[in-house]
C-alpha cells in the first residue's frame, strides 16, 4: 500500500524577494505501525519544525531554524502507541546527510544528524508537556534554545536564544508574550518581544522591540 502527498507554501514579504517552499513524496506502508517515506520533505530532524503551512509556521522562532530543512531524503519510521523512532538519510548540498529520531509519545522528542557537505552535526530534544514546550538545539559550533509557558487567557511568555561556542558570545535573545485569539471567521497570532542581537562590526548593541500580528482567515 502506498500514497503521494505533497505540499506547497508561498512566502511573500515587502521589501523581499517572493519565495516558496514545496514538498512531495511517496509513502509506504510495508507493516502495522511501519512507514517508509522517499522524496524531497522534511528529514527527520526538520519534523521538529513547526510544518509551513500551518499558523505555527508563519513564526517559527530562531531556534527552531537552527534545525535543518527539507531535502531529498528517504526515511523509515515506527509508530507505536508510546515509542517513536525513525532512520534517515538525505541529500543535501552535494553531500550525504544522516539523521536519527526517537520519541515518548509527543511530549518528549530527540533527533541527531550529521552532514558530509559542511562536517557540520548536531543534536535537537523537544518536550512538550502541559503548559511547557522547549526546543534545545546543541550543534558543533552552537546551541539554541525557545521555551514557550502557556499562561491563562490565550497568553504565551517566550524566550528565545542561541550562544557560538566559536566567539563565546550570545549571538541571539528575544523575550516576549505572545496572544492566540481565534474566531469563527479569523483568528491569529500578535505579541511583542524585546531583541538582543551581536552586532556588526563597527556599531552599537542591537536592541528593538519587535511586535508581531499573524492573520489567518
Amino acid at each position: 500500500m502506498f500514497a503521494i502527498s505533497g505540499l506547497t507554501n508561498f512566502d511573500y514579504n515587502l521589501g523581499s524577494n517572493p519565495s516558496a517552499i514545496t514538498q512531495m513524496w511517496i509513502t509506504f506502508l510495508p507493516l502495522k505501525n511501519w512507514t517508509i517515506r522517499i522524496g524531497h520533505m522534511g528529514t527527520l530532524p526538520t519534523q521538529q519544525r513547526p510544518l509551513p503551512p500551518t499558523a505555527n509556521g508563519q513564526f517559527e522562532t530562531w531556534s527552531e531554524s537552527q534545525i535543518p530543512g527539507q531535502a531529498l531524503n528517504l526515511k523509515i519510521n515506527y509508530d507505536g502507541n508510546l515509542l517513536k523512532a525513525g532512520v534517515g538519510v538525505a541529500y543535501r548540498k552535494g553531500g550525504i546527510e544522516y539523521s536519527g529520531r526517537v520519541g515518548i509519545t509527543n511530549a518528549f522528542i530527540v533527533s541527531g544528524w550529521y552532514s558530509e557537505w559542511n562536517k557540520e552535526w548536531g543534536v535537537a530534544t523537544t518536550i512538550s508537556t502541559g503548559p511547557v514546550y522547549n526546543v534545545l538545539v546543541i550543534k558543533n559550533n552552537l546551541i539554541a534554545n525557545i521555551l514557550c509557558i502557556k499562561l491563562p487567557y490565550n497568553l504565551t511568555l517566550y524566550s528565545d536564544n542561541g550562544y557560538e561556542f566559536k566567539t563565546s558570545q550570545l549571538v541571539r535573545s528575544e523575550t516576549g508574550i505572545l496572544l492566540n485569539f481565534d474566531s469563527k471567521l479569523i483568528k491569529g497570532l500578535g505579541g511583542f518581544g524585546w531583541e538582543y542581537s551581536r552586532p556588526a562590526p563597527g556599531y552599537f548593541l542591537l536592541n528593538q522591540l519587535k511586535v508581531y500580528l499573524f492573520l489567518h482567515l
